[in-house]
């Protein structure tokens, strides 16, 4: 294969796996609980929205709980609108985090957490300060309208 040829396949090739991993995270459906051999529910999204719901008071609407695995690790999404002008704060951060895993039926070793605004639910909200006053043993990371915590544990989170 000539080296042009071999380059636009190339190139062909990558769009078609960019185009594909874009598309195909943005259609996934929330899964339905899944069974374990005992027939407990393994995660239980609607357990999970109710107490986020509950968890902090800027809380207005918990948009949607999605719990997805990738590979050997489970994750939860958690969307949730807030209210009031002021940055969100770690505590509020917590308080989500904290509680969704402790909800969960099943272990998770990711939760990636978006916050919009309840004015105006287009609008992801900058969690980066809210990040940085985590403890010291979270390990996240901040993204474009995210924050992913990694190794989730809420005993941790809750710095116990």
């Amino acid at each position: 294969m000539p080296p042009r040829t071999a380059r636009l396949s190339a190139a062909l090739l990558t769009a078609a796996f960019a185009a594909a991993v874009v598309t195909g995270c943005a259609g996934i459906p929330a899964p339905a609980p899944t069974e374990t051999h005992q027939g407990e529910a393994t995660v239980s999204p609607e357990t999970v929205t109710g107490a986020v719901a509950a968890a902090d008071p800027r809380i207005t609407d918990v948009i949607s709980v999605q719990v997805v695995q990738s590979g050997l690790a489970r994750i939860m999404n958690v969307a949730v609108a807030v209210s009031g002008d002021e940055p969100v704060s770690t505590e509020t951060v917590v308080n989500i985090a904290a509680t969704a895993l402790e909800h969960a039926k099943s272990d998770v070793q990711y939760i990636v957490l978006f916050v919009r605004d309840d004015d105006d639910t287009s609008v992801l909200l900058d969690l980066t300060d809210a990040a940085a006053g985590l403890p010291p043993e979270v390990d996240y990371r901040v993204t474009d309208g995210s924050l992913e915590i990694i190794g989730a544990d809420a005993a941790e989170l809750r710095g116990r």
